[in-house]
């Protein structure tokens, strides 16, 4: 079950990154995380969301490392909060 949610939350990184990419390089949505959009304007768009993926795909790996229940409980919450994150995204692409 930790490696299903590991890959998941891969899986759901990716989505978020291509579809902020293309959200903010359509103008239709702005970041909302403080942090990535700090990253954004210091590195530029594409290397700024490589670095917050990059991070989060770290930790995803740390907890997938850990193991045990607790792992399983953090790798669920990230792939509830991204699965949120891609669907908002994608509202914003496809109205």
């Amino acid at each position: 079950m930790t490696l299903t949610l590991f890959i998941a939350v891969l899986i759901l990184q990716a989505l978020d990154g291509w579809t902020t990419y293309q959200a903010l390089r359509l103008f239709r949505g702005r970041e909302a995380n403080p942090l990535t959009k700090r990253l954004m304007d210091r590195f530029g768009v594409y290397w700024g969301l490589m670095i917050a993926k990059g991070a989060a795909v770290l930790i995803a790996g740390g907890l997938f490392y850990v193991g045990g229940q607790g792992a399983m409980i953090g790798l669920g919450l990230l792939a509830v909060v991204y699965i949120k994150v891609v669907y908002s995204n994608w509202r914003i692409l496809y109205p």
